[in-house]
């Protein structure tokens, strides 16, 4: 990732909020965090302001998984780095689609951490077989 993206989104559990969140401050990144406990009148707040073209605050958007519900519009970032897959695969879909949507006009570019690491691993096993 190159730094001067302007804008990264992460899907993640709460557990893995949490660690993120460490993580990202010990970097010394600013960033915004939504999880369940987040009261709504923020969300809309940090919302609007990560969105904004004016935005230099931060660069990074922590989202626990199922604490942004539908309805999100995060067309502000341009990447979606999911850490926690879900068990239902329309839950990490509707994770992607809260940047790629109406409005958005950059390349999205779309992780999930768990499948790329299960690919590696499969291709190292059969490449090293």
């Amino acid at each position: 990732m190159n730094d001067k993206d302007p804008d990264t989104l992460k899907e993640l559990s709460i557990n893995v909020t949490r660690l993120s969140s460490q993580n990202t401050w010990i970097l010394g990144k600013d960033y915004y965090r939504l999880d369940g406990k987040t009261p709504k009148l923020i969300r809309h707040e940090m919302i609007e302001q990560f969105n904004s073209i004016s935005n230099k605050r931060a660069r990074v958007f922590l989202i626990s998984s199922r604490a942004g519900g539908q309805g999100i519009n995060l067309t502000g970032a341009n990447r979606v780095i999911i850490l926690d897959t879900s068990w239902n695969p329309s839950n990490d879909q509707q994770n992607i689609f809260r940047v790629f949507r109406l409005g958005q006009k950059k390349i999205v570019t779309f992780i999930d951490y768990l499948q790329w690491e299960q690919w590696k691993k499969k291709n190292i096993l059969t490449f090293s077989d």
